[in-house]
Parts: C-alpha cells; sequence; structure tokens
C-alpha cells in the first residue's frame, strides 16, 4: 500500500508484503467493499490511491470494476502488475496534486490504509471529490488509535491530529481526530454515509493491536 512521499517499499518488501498483511489478519479491503456494495455496479471506474501491491482492490476486481491505481512505491506497482489486471497503474506522489485524471473520471474513489502516513488530509479529500461525480462514493479508512503521542512534536494539534514516530521504520504516522475528518468531508463536498471501527492489525499483544475505522462518504 502506499504512501506518503517520504515512505517507500523496496522490491524484497514488495514481494512479501500481502503475505505480512494476512498474517497481521488485516481485511480493510473487505470491510471497505463491504461497505461500499450497494452502490458499486461491474464496469464503473474506481481509483485506488495508494494501491500498493493491489490487495486493496482484489474483491472490486472481482465485482467487474475496472480498477486504476496510484502509488509513490514503484516496487510496489510492479508487484500489483504481475499480479492482477488492473486497468492503469501510476507512479505519483500521492501528496502532490492534482492527480492525473479529469474531472468526475471515477464513480469509484478509495484509499485503504494510507491515511496515516499523511498530516494534511484535506487536499486528498478535495481531490476525490473532484474525481468524482455527483453521487460517486468514497471508501477509506483512517487510525482511530494511536499507541503513543509524540507531545513535543510540531506536528501534533490538538483535537485534530495527533502522531506517533514508528520504530522499526522510522516513519512518522498520524492519527486525525473524528472532528476533523467529518469537517474535511464536508468542505470537499461529501455526505457521510456509513462507518465502522475494526481490528487492522493483530499483535502479539493487546496493547500493540492496531484499530482503525473504514468510513464511506457519498459526493453531494
Amino acid at each position: 500500500m502506499s504512501k506518503s512521499g517520504t515512505f517507500n517499499y523496496n522490491a524484497d518488501v514488495a514481494s512479501i508484503y500481502d503475505d505480512i498483511a494476512r498474517r497481521c489478519w488485516s481485511h480493510s479491503a473487505e470491510i471497505i467493499f463491504g461497505l461500499l456494495y450497494e452502490w458499486i455496479e461491474p464496469g464503473q471506474r474506481m481509483l485506488d490511491i495508494g494501491i500498493g501491491t493491489g490487495l486493496s482492490v482484489r474483491p472490486f476486481l472481482k465485482a467487474g470494476l475496472s480498477v486504476h491505481g496510484l502509488d509513490n512505491a514503484e516496487a510496489m506497482l510492479a508487484r500489483c502488475r504481475e499480479t492482477l489486471p488492473c486497468k492503469e497503474l501510476l507512479l505519483h506522489d500521492l501528496t502532490q496534486f492534482p492527480y492525473p485524471f479529469p474531472d468526475r473520471h471515477f464513480q469509484v474513489v478509495t484509499c485503504i490504509g494510507v491515511f496515516h502516513f499523511i498530516k494534511d488530509l484535506y487536499p486528498v479529500l478535495a481531490e476525490a471529490a473532484r474525481l468524482l461525480p455527483p453521487d460517486g462514493v468514497f471508501g477509506f479508512t483512517y487510525a482511530v488509535r494511536p499507541l503513543t503521542l509524540d507531545k513535543n512534536s510540531t506536528d501534533v494539534i490538538p483535537g485534530r491530529i495527533s502522531t506517533q514516530t514508528d520504530p522499526e521504520s522510522g516513519t512518522r504516522l498520524y492519527a486525525h481526530s473524528e472532528t476533523y475528518l467529518e469537517r474535511g468531508l464536508q468542505r470537499a463536498g461529501f455526505h457521510l454515509e456509513k462507518q465502522t471501527d475494526f481490528l487492522a492489525s493483530k499483535a502479539d499483544t493487546p496493547e500493540k493491536n492496531v484499530y482503525m475505522r473504514a468510513v464511506t462518504a457519498k459526493r453531494s
């Protein structure tokens, strides 16, 4: 899966990424697919922001959608090209706008397992809105339970964004508040439809488990 311009995957990690996700009990894609199910139809064009190896789009491909994807890691995209029949896969920094597609080009946009790598989500929400027509749907996940808080970090915004650093990769991770996300969706022209919290990654001890929220919203 994808991520901000500061976090990259090499070929070795890309080759085993799907297996790692399965061992962690990661079922984010199935959850988002289930929440979006009532609005999707075979033949629709779909964009996955941060597609990575394609693990997040497998249910949508099986449902007959034409899947396009963006990611900033070429090794992950190469793995996706080898294994899945996606329509189009492009290398692109997810924090650089606009994305290389025309207005209202997709009926479905997803962004799964990506938001916790990006500090300011409002431009991403606005870009998703640009790419969808009225009644187009957007499904995404975001972190709801940060493990630790870097209290001295300049990235922390009380009530909106907290941050932590992954001890293994050194990558900065972000947890965005519910209020922050809801305001961002409203500003971008989305109407919140459904949401549910879930276990995103099962660890060796309960206190290290990672929890996320799956959200679906419809373009006004």
